[in-house]
């Protein structure tokens, strides 16, 4: 299927895109600010299925599990009676899709799969912050 030229989300688009959306949960979280909330995201990705990611500034969690309602066929087993974050999934406010199956990418600034990749990325920031101070000290 082109799900590029998709219009509107049917039964069939998402059994086609394999209801991709039905495999994870991502849920907002604390910024790694401070030593707590990085130790608390060092701890989350050291687990399976667990990925982190930032997305226009905020940062989330997400699992990585299939919804216990998804059916073999890729549909709905509670379709009338699906969560609301369900029903209202898919579309944005201008009504036009935005969901995995959109032409568009999702507009992550960073993604974390494992505990190494965030370690290298906090690696990264600590030394660029310790070369604005030493630039600064010279001023």
């Amino acid at each position: 299927m082109d799900f590029s030229k998709v219009k509107k989300i049917t039964k069939e688009v998402c059994q086609a895109c394999g209801a991709r959306c039905c495999n994870n949960i991502a849920i907002e979280i604390e910024a790694p600010t401070n030593r707590e909330y990085r130790e608390y995201i060092r701890w989350y990705l050291a687990h399976k299925n667990i990925s982190v990611f930032v997305e226009d500034g905020l940062w989330y969690i997400e699992f990585h599990t299939e919804c216990d309602k998804l059916l073999p066929d890729k549909t709905c087993g509670i379709y009338d009676k699906r969560p609301d974050m369900c029903r209202d999934y898919g579309y944005d406010e201008d009504g036009d899709i935005n969901c995995f199956i959109s032409q568009y990418a999702f507009n992550y600034e960073y993604e974390f799969h494992t505990l190494e990749e965030f370690d290298e990325y906090l690696a990264k920031k600590s030394k660029a912050k310790s070369k604005r101070k030493v630039t600064l000290s010279y001023k």
